[in-house]
């Protein structure tokens, strides 16, 4: 009897409880999906900041990156997110930034878990909620900053309905301290104060049981605008943020800002967990509270409208998904036929809650944890890297110290490589386009297209070369122009120069 007891002991010291299973699923996750970044070479830039702020102790104000807006003033937004991936990637490369992502997803994963078992969820639905959390949080899995944005978003929402639901009001305080950090990590600290608007208002609403908070919810607010402003930007950083937003012309050509595509993968996924929520809604609609209906269809409209808020919804809505599935198996009556199949799983997910009480930390999930770290940060560190198939890594690798004369015309898309593994070469424009601005963003439209104009771009930004894609009508136009020769060519990338001393460089 003894020894079975102390089975039954160890067992819960080392049995991971689900919520770690669920940031364990997360990390993972992030970490496979971060080992070969395609499309994306934003992150690039990010690290390259963090390095300069490092190594010189100093947040830039001017840009000092691009040829085309060198000097210009700039607004720091994400220096504390730039900062911790240039850490990193001092540390171990791309493999370091990409285990401190996948930690930041791992964790937003655990907090959606944590949320959806507080709203009155055992283990079982909370899971399920989580899981389809998770897979959505995929469809912006990318090494930046706006990660950041997700996990303090969940955690704001984490926190304000606990004390809606009941738990100490005390832990308002640790809102203003979130605020602090969110804003210095990235913009998105704005979703904060959506939240606090959403919560605010349903203390005011009659019969409400948040009524009594009313005053510190209040004054948390005040701190948390108070605290938003002690970033090196202070006030401007409120301006900068959100007049991003009506630039029409930036956000409509950015992938990530335009509503989902239903006909791919990641669309489907979404139009089925929205399907799923209606149907929760519908069933049991009479218990649903004005927070959870606000977080529902106010995340999802964001959601609708732009993609990268899916993730977003993915975290402040889909896990009251968790509590609407407990209640709706509750009340048998509502479900017919399926009454039965409803009391099942209602009966695992009370007996897994009696389960979790028991299980203890665990040593199990730290030590694969530990392991996965120590594992990618040596053996598959040479496995992280940037896809050469997206980026012109075999065309950078030949071009000169400096680079040829002039000033080059890269694809934005490419930007971010350009300046982390090229700082030698500053750069036409990359992918923070909130700061290069409309014009100039026309500007770099109108030439790679061939637009009439496109011969006064060159010579107005002194462009001697070119780094672009091999479909751009650019280089069509250039190889028909006296005075300038294709220098390099692969399945990639193409180099066009005006330097007549200039000489292939690669393989024709």
């Amino acid at each position: 009897m003894r020894s079975r007891r102390d089975a039954h002991s160890l067992a819960s010291r080392v049995i991971p409880t689900f919520g770690l299973l669920i940031f364990a699923v997360g990390f993972i996750r992030g970490l496979v999906g971060l080992r070969l970044l395609r499309g994306d070479g934003d992150v690039g830039r990010h690290i390259r900041v963090g390095q300069d702020i490092l190594a010189t102790g100093r947040i830039p104000a001017v840009d000092t990156y691009s040829h085309t807006m060198r000097g210009a003033p700039f607004v720091p937004y994400e220096w504390l997110s730039e900062v911790l991936v240039g850490k990193a990637d001092a540390l171990s490369g791309l493999a370091g930034v990409a285990v401190l992502s996948a930690l930041v997803f791992g964790a937003t994963s655990w907090v959606a878990y944590r949320i959806a078992r507080l709203v009155g969820s055992g283990p079982l639905f909370a899971i399920l909620a989580a899981g389809l959390g998770l897979v959505l949080q995929t469809t912006h899995l990318l090494p930046r900053p706006h990660l950041f944005t997700t996990l303090f978003a969940a955690l704001f929402l984490w926190l304000l309905e606990a004390v809606r639901l009941g738990h100490a009001r005390q832990l308002l305080l640790a809102l203003p301290v979130l605020m602090l950090v969110w804003a210095n990590l990235h913009g998105g600290f704005l979703v904060g104060f959506v939240l606090l608007a959403v919560y605010l208002a349903d203390a005011w609403l009659p019969g409400s049981t948040a009524r009594s908070h009313r005053g510190v919810l209040a004054g948390v607010t005040a701190a948390c605008l108070l605290a938003s402003l002690l970033t090196p930007a202070g006030p401007g950083l409120w301006a900068h943020t959100t007049g991003y937003l009506g630039v029409d012309f930036l956000v409509d050509r950015t992938i990530e800002y335009q509503s989902p595509d239903f006909h791919a993968t990641y669309g489907r996924a979404l139009l089925l967990v929205i399907l799923m929520g209606i149907g929760l809604l519908a069933t049991g609609s009479s218990r649903v509270s004005f927070v959870e209906t606000a977080m529902f269809a106010g995340w999802l409209a964001a959601a609708l409208h732009s993609g990268r808020n899916i993730p977003l919804f993915a975290v402040l809505a889909v896990p009251f998904y968790a509590a609407w599935a407990r209640r709706v198996c509750s009340d048998p009556a509502r479900l017919g036929p399926l009454s039965t199949a409803a009391g099942r799983l209602l009966t695992v997910d009370t007996e897994l809650e009696r389960t979790e009480r028991v299980l203890r930390p665990a040593l199990l999930s730290a030590a694969v944890t530990l392991g996965v770290l120590v594992f990618a940060l040596g053996p598959l560190r040479a496995g992280f890297r940037f896809d050469p198939s997206f980026f012109p890594v075999e065309a950078l690798s030949r071009v000169p110290a400096g680079g040829l004369r002039g000033n080059v015309l890269n694809d934005m898309a490419w930007g971010g490589y350009l300046l982390l593994e090229r700082p030698d070469i500053p750069v036409f424009m990359d992918g923070q386009t909130d700061f290069y601005g409309a014009d100039l963003g026309r500007e770099y439209v109108g030439a790679m297209a061939g637009l009439p104009d496109w011969k006064q771009v060159l010579e107005k930004y002194g462009i001697g070369w070119t780094l672009t894609g091999t479909d751009a009508a650019l280089v069509q136009l250039l190889r028909c122009e006296d005075g300038w020769i294709e220098v390099y060519r692969d399945d990639v990338a193409v180099i066009m120069s005006s330097d007549p001393s200039s000489r292939r460089v690669g393989p024709p």
